[in-house]
């Protein structure tokens, strides 16, 4: 069985030829808001604003 795998294998008329154009062109005047760091810093002081209300009004004052 093993002979005639490599048989087969050895009946292959050559490798494909894989030639892959990939243009990632991107104007420079638009870009994602994601990738700026600021959104993110932003973000997350906003986040811990949000919980640390949440947490603090759950309390109850005499």
């Amino acid at each position: 069985m093993t002979i005639f795998f490599s048989v087969v294998a050895f009946a292959q008329e050559k490798t494909p030829d894989l030639k892959v154009d990939v243009n990632t062109t991107k104007s420079t005047t638009t870009t994602d808001w994601y990738t700026n760091p600021i959104y993110w810093v932003i973000g997350a002081v906003v986040l811990i604003i949000i919980v640390a209300l949440i947490s603090r009004g759950g309390g109850k004052r005499d």
